[in-house]
């Protein structure tokens, strides 16, 4: 009877509920991330620009995206939160200004918002 008992000891500790363990889905992680990601084309040939100059402006902050390795991709505002009004510049094209995007966060990091815009040549 003894022994009967401690078994089921072990079976109801080892069954209960662990409310420590996060979820892999939820766990945090130190990868720095960018809450705007933009692409920007040749409205003709559908080729990304590089040299593109894009302004993040909130009303009291303002920043200038940066280029990716990729061609025409751009990303900033890392890991802040805000609503932004961009606007994209190049030389010889149109330029765009945005309604406002905004930022927002999870537990962990910002929430991307990649954008398209397509340039058409002046």
């Amino acid at each position: 009877m003894k022994y009967l008992a401690i078994a089921l000891c072990l079976f109801i500790v080892s069954c209960s509920k662990d409310d420590t363990t996060v979820p892999m889905d939820e766990q945090c992680t130190e990868v720095f991330v960018y809450g705007l990601v933009i692409t920007v084309n040749d409205a003709a040939t559908g080729a990304g620009l590089n040299q593109v100059v894009i302004t993040a402006r909130e009303p009291s902050y303002s920043e200038v995206l940066v280029a990716t390795t990729d061609a025409g991709v751009y990303q900033g505002a890392g890991e802040r939160v805000g609503s932004y009004t961009l606007t994209v510049e190049k030389d010889g094209y149109q330029t765009v200004v945005t309604d406002v995007i905004t930022v927002e966060a999870n537990d962990c990091h910002v929430i991307t918002q990649a954008r398209t815009f397509s340039l058409q040549e002046l």
